[in-house]
């Protein structure tokens, strides 16, 4: 068998042009985002009203690549697949004849290539980073030929459609999830009450509890099996684990709550977006930024949460800022929620319902998560640290697709 010829070395400016050409009217305009690449301005919730005429953006077309000059090392660009116009604070990325554009947007992605995309970016702090194209240009990396850049910017492409299919998956069991704790709890919180049903204030309903932080200083307290929870802790729903653990000394420092207690976020730049709620599985503690409610005898932990979980619109609502872009759910706000429960045997029936579709949820997400992994080990087998050896990457492309 006769060896796949190898590149010669290269640079990125061998490979793409700088297209700066206007924007035309009636032409969409589009953003780069750091994970869905080139979408809609209007679909994005931090959109602005632009004040710019459409030929002061700038012009992409079909195949091209444009890149936020200060987000580019953390994988902000995105492959346009329609005539648009972009801001002109981008960079739009032309790609040559001896390019595809698919793969260069898979290999732009890659850790080893934001890692370069990183040091040739200039900045006298993180967050001013900048990656001119000059810069861009001077990267030296070397491409493989054509024909197995297209065959492997097909296999990288078939994850990226099986995560997106995923993704809108996890959109329906999520929309599902929420329009069950409408028509099961939230239809009930507010007017008249229906027959078994009662209702309180969430003071009354509950005991609250703060948590804290041990001294970081001493080494005694960290690195335990005590669950400590903090607000990226509460993505997940059922309390079992952390991603910092305590020992039982540094635990006796700090509050401690038995399994049952439901936790909800209080100060956290999140709550703007959302309002993260769990229940603990287990015995654990939490920080300063997490309320615990121990509810009182005859109210389901797990419905309470459920509970809460509705009423997210109306408590969202009263979230006011800290500064700094920190959001703030005051303790008076909570205690005055008004809560509309049934008796404990319906709580129960409310609950195995909304499990159901909270675990229908949970099972997409992991699969999320297991297809984006497999992703990242497609990119290094076929994007190797040490450059591009033809022969191997046959035969990668080979078992992959």
């Amino acid at each position: 068998m006769t060896r796949a010829r190898a590149a010669l070395p290269g640079k990125l400016g061998e490979y793409f042009d700088n297209r700066q050409e206007p924007g035309r009217a009636g032409l969409p305009v589009m953003s780069v985002t750091q994970h869905d690449g080139l979408v809609l301005r209007e679909t994005i919730d931090r959109r602005t009203e632009s004040t710019l005429a459409p030929e002061q953006h700038l012009l992409v077309r079909p195949g091209d690549i444009a890149y936020n000059m200060m987000r580019m090392w953390q994988g902000a660009c995105g492959l346009a697949d329609r005539d648009a116009m972009v801001s002109p604070a981008y960079v739009v990325l032309r790609p040559k004849p001896n390019v595809d554009p698919t793969f260069a947007y898979q290999l732009f992605k890659s850790e080893r290539v934001l890692h370069l995309l990183w040091a040739y970016s200039h900045g006298l702090t993180e967050d001013r980073l900048r990656l001119y194209f000059d810069d861009f240009s001077s990267i030296p990396l070397t491409l493989p030929e054509l024909p197995l850049q297209r065959s492997i910017g097909r296999v990288l492409q078939h994850w990226d459609t099986a995560i997106a299919q995923a993704q809108r998956l996890g959109e329906l069991r999520e929309r599902r999830l929420y329009g069950l704790l409408a028509h099961l709890i939230g239809m009930h919180q507010s007017g008249p009450l229906e027959p078994g049903w009662s209702r309180e204030e969430l003071g009354s309903l509950s005991q609250f509890k703060s948590g804290g932080t041990p001294d970081r200083s001493r080494a005694a307290f960290w690195g335990g099996d005590v669950p400590w929870v903090s607000a990226k802790d509460l993505k997940s729903f059922d309390l079992a684990t952390s991603v910092e653990q305590l020992t039982s000394e540094g635990a006796a420092k700090i509050t401690r709550v038995k399994a049952g207690a439901v936790l909800i976020l209080v100060p956290g730049m999140g709550l703007f977006k959302d309002l993260p709620i769990g229940v603990a599985a287990r015995e654990l503690t939490f920080n300063q930024d997490v309320k615990a409610l121990l509810p009182r005898r005859g109210l389901d932990p797990r419905f309470l949460a459920y509970a809460l979980k509705a009423s997210r619109k109306t408590l969202m609502d009263r979230v006011d800022s800290a500064g700094h872009g920190t959001g703030r759910l005051a303790t008076d706000v909570l205690e005055g929620l008004p809560i509309t429960f049934p008796a404990p045997p319906e709580q129960q029936t409310i609950v195995r319902v909304l499990d159901a579709a909270t675990q229908e949820l949970r099972q997409v997400s992991r699969l999320v998560e297991a297809l984006a992994k497999e992703k990242r080990a497609a990119l290094q087998r076929l994007l190797p640290v040490d450059g591009f050896d033809h022969s191997a990457d046959c035969s990668r492309v080979g078992a992959l697709a």
